[in-house]
């Protein structure tokens, strides 16, 4: 993993050979500059924009992808780990740059974004579209480079995920998903939407509090209880929902909300 500063190159200096997609539902700014700097630079703004590349679409140097696209309260149909997994499924791609807030809210997005093979780098968009010309540079190159302020447990291979942890239990995988979308707001409620028993539901805590404790979030399994399951959940909501949507349980999301 590289980090440190990112090395400037001057404009006259920049590989503009490179094929460049630009995943974003905010094209204005970075969009003409990168057209106007690489050869060949494709926008994606929505899922029918990533639908369009199939595996005989064009192969690109970098995908720049912004992780975040929404919001919990306007729940999108797309972020970039739906991107990610669409390039990685395509091959379309040599290396993902993720562009980040760095903010608290992104750290789940972020972990399983940098799991993944194809990231090999991260920039933060409060740094202006100067500093991610240069680690698109970077990335052309067959380099990698990383905020060296991004933690180093991000990357720690043997550290349990929320993503690894729902496929292995997909129990709590349900219950967060009824939680997070919205469907359910108690054991009962919960047990109706997905189909569990009463008392399997009313069981998850233990499970949380296995995971919660191994993530450091609690300092004892044995106080996980209806409320800090609630709590937790309702905190990564956005992530649950996301984590749903792309991996076969579209049905937990909250639908848009509507003027009246």
């Amino acid at each position: 993993m590289e980090s440190g500063t990112i090395p400037a190159v001057e404009e006259d200096r920049r590989t503009s050979s490179a094929r460049v997609l630009l995943a974003s539902p905010m094209q204005k700014v970075i969009f003409p500059l990168l057209s106007s700097t690489y050869q060949t630079t494709v926008p994606v703004a929505d899922r029918a924009d990533l639908e369009a590349l199939t595996p005989n679409s064009l192969m690109f140097d970098v995908a720049i992808v912004d992780l975040l696209w929404g919001s919990v309260e306007a729940p999108p149909d797309i972020d970039g780990l739906d991107v990610i997994d669409h390039l990685e499924e395509t091959g379309r791609v040599a290396s993902i740059l993720v562009a980040v807030h760095g903010q608290h809210f992104e750290r789940d997005f972020l972990h399983e974004a940098v799991s993944r093979p194809l990231v090999r780098g991260a920039v933060f968009k409060a740094g202006g579209v100067a500093p991610v010309l240069d680690a698109v540079e970077v990335l052309a190159r067959g380099q990698s480079w990383f905020p060296p302020t991004l933690p180093d447990r991000l990357f720690d291979r043997n550290r349990l995920t929320i993503d690894s942890w729902f496929r292995s239990r997909p129990l709590v995988a349900h219950v967060a998903g009824a939680i997070a979308s919205h469907r359910a707001n108690s054991w009962a409620s919960i047990a109706e939407v997905t189909s569990y028993q009463r008392t399997t539901v009313e069981s998850s805590p233990r499970l949380f509090g296995e995971a919660l404790y191994r993530l450091g979030e609690v300092n004892d399994p044995d106080e996980v209880n209806q409320a800090v399951v609630f709590r937790w959940v309702g905190e990564r909501a956005a992530y649950i929902l996301s984590w749903c949507r792309r991996n076969g349980m579209g049905h937990y999301r909250r639908e848009p909300i509507t003027g009246g």
